[in-house]
């Protein structure tokens, strides 16, 4: 075969070209999903509802688990700075096997004097995780009633008195004041007027 210069020079710039090492082709993966694959490698303690809604008196779940297996056997603690609310469990436990599994929380609404909704918060805390938290509304369905220990009237001799014992049914959200007349008759009433505080209402006076 006759080559002339540019012919050889084209097939030298050929072979140059395949002789391009195999290494200049390593390609190298992204940070995804997978297992070594970065922010979802980091275990991470995972509930089915940030917040959860609770009437006085009843109860509400809801269900821990891990993003993946933990290295190690983790403890999970539950607790609450709220005196509102009852937790039904305070610690949970994770391994390789059950790491997936939701583990129930069941959160109880106490009963209390007052009527207001209550606010709490649950934190769900193990070493090595960042702490995951639960919001509970508490819903107070009791209402302020003025409770005396005669309902039906009463009979009172001229010259005589008789005592008329009143409280509050809940603590009030402020002071409450509650004032006594009389519809009719010649009579009287002392004090005409009592005022019952948060700390008080449910005392008889």
């Amino acid at each position: 075969m006759r080559l002339t210069t540019g012919s050889f020079l084209a097939l030298a710039l050929g072979l140059a070209a395949c002789s391009i090492p195999d290494s200049a082709f390593l390609a190298t993966p992204d940070a995804g999903s997978g297992p070594g694959s970065g922010m979802s490698d980091v275990l991470a303690i995972v509930v089915s509802s940030p917040a959860i809604d609770i009437a006085e008196g009843a109860t509400a779940d809801f269900t821990v688990q891990l993003n993946h297996a933990p290295g190690a056997p983790l403890e999970v603690d539950l607790s609450t700075a709220s005196q509102k609310i009852g937790l039904s469990m305070q610690k949970l436990f994770f391994d390789a096997n059950n790491f997936a599994q939701g583990q129930t929380v069941t959160v109880t609404g106490v009963i209390d004097d007052d009527t207001a909704t209550e606010l709490a918060q649950i934190k769900l805390s193990g070493a090595g995780v960042a702490d995951a938290t639960v919001g509970a509304t508490v819903h107070d369905p009791d209402k302020v009633t003025i409770v005396a220990d005669i309902t039906d009237g009463a009979t009172v001799n001229e010259g005589k008195s008789k005592d008329v014992h009143v409280h509050l049914s809940h603590r009030p959200p402020g002071d409450v004041e509650v004032t006594a007349t009389m519809s009719s008759g010649p009579m009287t009433v002392s004090p005409p007027s009592q005022v019952f505080r948060m700390t008080t209402a449910s005392a008889p006076t």
